[in-house]
Parts: C-alpha cells; sequence; structure tokens
C-alpha cells in the first residue's frame, strides 16, 4: 500500500493502540501562527461534515468518548519541539480502525462555527489571569518572548503573554467579522494538513492488526498518494531564536509581578549543539553533582536561605543551557551564590568529590531508565530519539554508557566551557520575575556586576 505520508510503526505488547501524529508548523503563515492554540483546543470539539451531513459537536464528543480511552491536541512533546503540533488517541486495539478515522475527521472534515471558536477563545481567555500568577511560569515565557521570533515561531506565537493580548482582539472579530476568522482557521488547517513534515506513529499489538497499514488508505484522496511519502526534518528551537537567543548577552530584565512575595530567575547561554555531543554526558552528571539533595548548591544556596532550589539544564534542542533560581528572596542573591560556587569549582579552590560524582552517576543513570519505564514509552523515546532528534534508536542506552565512563576532568571541560558563560554579563541572558518591592534592588544587584538590566511590568514584555 503507498501511504500519503510515513507510518512508524512500533509493536509492543498491549491490549491498547496509542496513535500519535506529529505535524510540522514551519509553514504557517506568521499572521496564522497564533491561531495555534485556539485550533487544537477547539479539535476535539467541532462538528464533524460526513457524507451523509453534518455531526453536531455533542455527538462528536459523545462518540469520542465511547471510542477512545484518551485523545489530545497540543504543541509540543514530553521532550519539548514546541514548533511541532502532536494529536493523539489512545483506543481498545479493536477500534485501531476508528481511531484512523478519528484523525482524519478531525483534521480533514472539522466544521469551524463562530459559536465554538468563542466558547474556545473565552474558555483559554478565562484561564491566562491563573497561568500569569505563577512566577517560574513567567520568567519562562518572558525569556522565551524576548528570544525567539515571533513571526517564525508557533510557540511563541502561543506565548501566554501573546495570547493575553491577541485573544480579545479575535473574539471582537468572531462578533464583527467572524466568516474572517473562519477563513483563517481554514488557511491554519490547509497548511497543517500539507505540512512537510506530517508522520504518525502508532504503538500497540501491530501483528494482531488485520491490517495495520492499508487502514491508513483513507487518507490517499485527502493527500495525494502518488507523491510518495518522504520525510522532511522537523523544526528545532534553535532555528526560530532571535540573534539575541542566539547569541546570549543582550537580554537583561526583571519584571515586576504583584501576585508573588519572592522571586524567579532564568538565566541563558550558550549550550551544546547536538545530542551526540561528547558533552551532553558530562553536563547531566555535573548538574546531578550541584543541584542533588545535601549537594553543593543544596547546602551553599537552599541552607542558607538564599533560594528553595536553582536547578540547571541543557537545552540541545535551542543549543542553550539554562540555570534558574526557583523561589528566593532575591534572585540576584541566589545568583550570585551560585556565581562564587561555579568560580571556585573552576578555580579549583570547592573539590568535587568522587563519593559525589558515582552519586551523580546513579541518579543520571536512574532518570535516563525511568524515561523508559514502561514498553509504551521506550516506543515513544525510540520515536522521539530517530524522528525529532535525529539520533539512533539506541541513543539512551550509549548515554548511559557515557554517563558511566565520565571522569572529574570532563566536569570541569564543560563547566569551563557552558557553566561559567552563564554568570558572565556578555554570555548570558537574564530574566527575573519578583514581587513589586524587590524589583529595583534586585536590577541594581545584576547591573554591579557588569549586566544592563531594564525593568518592565508583565503586560509590558511584549510590545
Amino acid at each position: 500500500v503507498t501511504l500519503p505520508f510515513p507510518v512508524q510503526f512500533d509493536h509492543i505488547n498491549s491490549s491498547f493502540i496509542e496513535l500519535s501524529v506529529y505535524i510540522s508548523t514551519a509553514n504557517v503563515d506568521t499572521h496564522l501562527r497564533p491561531l495555534t492554540s485556539l485550533f487544537l483546543d477547539a479539535l476535539f470539539t467541532l462538528p464533524v461534515q460526513t457524507k451523509d451531513g453534518l455531526i453536531p459537536y455533542e455527538d462528536i464528543v459523545k462518540k469520542l468518548s465511547e471510542d477512545t480511552v484518551d485523545y489530545h491536541a497540543s504543541l509540543g512533546t514530553s521532550v519539548g519541539f514546541r514548533e511541532i503540533a502532536t494529536i493523539g488517541l489512545k483506543v481498545e486495539a479493536a477500534k485501531y480502525v476508528n481511531a484512523i478515522q478519528w484523525i482524519k475527521d478531525v483534521l480533514w472534515n472539522t466544521k469551524f462555527t463562530p459559536e465554538r471558536l468563542k466558547i474556545t477563545a473565552s474558555k483559554i481567555l478565562n484561564d491566562i489571569p491563573q497561568t500569569k500568577r505563577d512566577g517560574r511560569g513567567m520568567a519562562n515565557s518572558t525569556m522565551r518572548a524576548l528570544q525567539f521570533e515571533r513571526q517564525k515561531s508557533t510557540n511563541a506565537s502561543s506565548n501566554v503573554l501573546y495570547q493575553a493580548k491577541y485573544l480579545p482582539e479575535l473574539l471582537q472579530r468572531l462578533e464583527k467579522d467572524p466568516q474572517s476568522v473562519l477563513d483563517d482557521c481554514e488557511k491554519f488547517r490547509h497548511a497543517l494538513i500539507n505540512s512537510p513534515a506530517f508522520t504518525v506513529h502508532v504503538v500497540g499489538d501491530i501483528l494482531k492488526l488485520p491490517n495495520p497499514r492499508s487502514a491508513f488508505k483513507i487518507f490517499n484522496e485527502a493527500k495525494k498518494a502518488n507523491e510518495a511519502a518522504k520525510l522532511s526534518s522537523y523544526p528545532w528551537a534553535r532555528d526560530v531564536l532571535n540573534s539575541k537567543g542566539k547569541n546570549p548577552g543582550q537580554i537583561g530584565m526583571v519584571v515586576s509581578l504583584p501576585s508573588i512575595e519572592s522571586s524567579f530567575s532564568l538565566h541563558s547561554a550558550a549550550g551544546p549543539e547536538s545530542y551526540t555531543s561528547a558533552d551532553i554526558a558530562p553536563l547531566l552528571v555535573l548538574n546531578e553533582v550541584l543541584e542533588t539533595m545535601e549537594g553543593i548548591f543544596w547546602k551553599l544556596i537552599r541552607g542558607q536561605g538564599l533560594a528553595y532550589s536553582c536547578t540547571l539544564r541543557a537545552d540541545v534542542e535551542a543549543h542553550l543551557i539554562y540555570f534558574s533560581v526557583y523561589r528566593s528572596p532575591n534572585a540576584y542573591k541566589a545568583f550570585l551564590q551560585a556565581r562564587n560556587v561555579i568560580y571556585q569549582l573552576k578555580d579549583k579552590q570547592l573539590d568535587i568529590e568522587d563519593s559525589a560524582i558515582d552519586g551523580a552517576k546513579s541518579g543520571v543513570i536512574f532518570s535516563i531508565v525511568n524515561r523508559e519505564d514502561t514498553i509504551s514509552h521506550a516506543a515513544i523515546q525510540s520515536f522521539t530519539n530517530q524522528i525529532l532528534k535525529k539520533v539512533k534508536a539506541t541513543y539512551n542506552r550509549d548515554l548511559l554508557k557515557q554517563v558511566q565512563e565520565t571522569t572529574k576532568a570532563d566536569l570541569h571541560r564543560v563547566l569551563n566551557k557552558y557553566l561559567v558563560a552563564l554568570f558572565e554579563p556578555k554570555q548570558s541572558n537574564v530574566v527575573v520575575v519578583s514581587s513589586p518591592g524587590k524589583v529595583n534592588e534586585i536590577a541594581e544587584g545584576f547591573k554591579s556586576l557588569g549586566f544592563d538590566m531594564n525593568t518592565a511590568s508583565l503586560d509590558d514584555v511584549i510590545e
């Protein structure tokens, strides 16, 4: 059977089948990108046009609950890749064909109506005030708004700070000129179903299914099957960063947030550029050494009441590394102490004990193995590794070996190569979200280290 898009089958022993569709949004026009949240949230709540007529949305919701165990439509995956729309259905094996029909129905045959779009848009809008009260979430949203190019990034266009301004205007358009919104939704749909990277992943007891592949031929008239199914690559976060995101050292902002009593910060600097980099394993081990319970950050930052916690993570997809301060009376003071720790490690005034390295390796190994704690998760990891991260299916296994082989010299190498830059003004982006009373004090603190800082309210982050 010639299929109009690539389908990857992963056979596992299970009485359920999970179908996931991964769709690149790279080809969506700039002015349509902000529709993504609305489109995906509405997808399973719309009437469906069939050859026998229009099925009202109430019947669709009822039928979905009969046919499926679970369904969702969202932006991104569990490991990032937020320029990709993902649609997932979990069904009992006997309903496999129904699940495929559902994918076709929600993506091709749904009918947009002003009423359903108004309800979905209002629901998203009503959730925004609650989201905006979360200090850590707002530090992430602010950094995303300042580092990504909204014209190119679906993730940045779906950012809550932008949606808070976009959705009220959209609701007005739905009142005054609903057809223009419906037309935009159709154009958005057209971009998705004609996306250059459109892949379906099927996980389940494939060998017991009567026609696992040919069941997809219902798409042939929808997507021309004579165009041989080939896979273009999926976009990475790196592709949609702006110049400040690609060259950290140009963003410094303290945002005032009245609903919190403490402060949260996020810092980014250049990180590893590939998942196969020899720096990944040592970075994981070093992060674990620093962050672990009773570890260096715990004793010197949390133990001194400077912050509830500090974390480090490499975001390979964006070629960045992040350091964050969580719940601090003054994020500048926590940052300053972390900076002292990193500099002391760099100058070898502070030693990393061998027992701490061994303990950290065990922690990292546990978390890597834990990603594949079920056969279904292992199958999803294998897909993510090969199709999205562009590495071998055995990537996690190879990483375990590299973690085991990491030496103290490797830790010092990656500390000097990446972590030091997080604390250098010309190489690091800084966003702090703080209670209003501490904004100026925090900004002055970072300025004293040479960071160029601005202050703003949350509503002023996006012009």
